[in-house]
């Protein structure tokens, strides 16, 4: 099988790119028509959130796999325009728990892919160090995560980003979960780099 040339990539980067972009600013859009503004700056905020992985490599001095980077900026579009700006938070009932999985899966699969090369802060970490912090830093940005829904709420009310304690626990677990798959999915995939070598 022919392998894609670096310029096809390139094309196909960026037309994933243009995709993400335009989704995630048609909720920037339709906030300031109706002049929303804490709508406003919530979508603003996953707007730069899409393209984070980029400032990322800047600021780190680190390059990114390329599925790592869509891996990041789907999430925000999964949240942001498909969850809540077309209400799948509210039409489908699996939605939340869903991105709360997909969310930690990807994160714990970004910290074990730059926990495993050199950066401007840090050095490489050996597989097992990587993947045993990975584990730990994708569970904690799933705490984070719930902080921000909890202050969230307390300062805009009406928002309602958090159902109860019952929600709040199913939503720790489902990160989790999502946590030790991605860790999983890591160790069967060097399992798999192993036997082809």
């Amino acid at each position: 099988m022919k392998q894609p040339t670096s310029v096809a990539k390139s094309v196909k980067l960026l037309t994933v790119e243009m995709l993400t972009f335009s989704l995630l600013s048609v909720p920037v859009f339709f906030s300031i028509l109706k002049s929303k503004i804490v709508e406003f700056v919530g979508y603003a905020i996953f707007l730069l959130g899409g393209f984070s992985p980029h400032l990322y490599e800047k600021i780190v001095r680190q390059k990114l796999d390329v599925k790592v980077k869509f891996g990041l900026s789907s999430t925000v579009v999964l949240h942001s325009f498909f969850g809540q700006f077309l209400d799948f938070y509210e039409y489908f009932p699996g939605w939340d728990k869903l991105l709360h999985f997909y969310g930690s899966f990807v994160i714990t699969i970004f910290f074990f892919e730059t926990l495993r090369q050199s950066s401007k802060f840090w050095n490489a970490k050996n597989i097992p160090d990587a993947l045993f912090m990975a584990f730990l830093l994708g569970a904690f940005a799933g705490l984070v995560w719930e902080i921000a829904e909890y202050v969230t709420d307390k300062i805009f009310p009406y928002i309602g980003a958090q159902r109860g304690l019952d929600d709040t626990m199913m939503d720790f677990v489902f990160n989790v979960l999502g946590c030790y798959s991605a860790a999983q999915a890591i160790k069967y995939s060097l399992r798999q780099r192993d036997v082809r070598r």
